[in-house]
């Protein structure tokens, strides 16, 4: 664990997905959505739990979108459904009583 904090966690593929100079469209279904979704992006970027990529870099992109949460604010949602097909899976097995 203090090795994943001290160096970061490396995520293992099976083989690395695709590598794009840009970035994937998400087209929100009206200008509320636009606005909700610029809104949590915004708010990310300020926790710094994302950053800006410089224009024309190298990187996997994914799709996001937000959906509404139950006490009334709104959660973002990365979808990383092509990203998870290069991954290897891990399997931990639980003990039971």
């Amino acid at each position: 664990l203090n090795s994943i904090i001290s160096n970061g966690f490396q995520i293992h593929f099976n083989w690395l997905p695709p590598l794009l100079t840009h970035g994937c469209t998400t087209i929100p279904i009206d200008n509320s959505q636009r606005r909700l979704l610029h809104q949590e992006i915004a708010n990310l970027l300020h926790k710094k739990a994302i950053e800006s990529a410089p224009p024309n870099s190298l990187g996997f992109t994914s799709s996001i979108f937000v959906i509404p949460k139950k006490n009334g604010g709104h959660h973002p949602v990365l979808n990383l459904k092509h990203l998870n097909k290069h991954l290897t899976a891990s399997h931990f097995k639980i003990d039971t009583l």
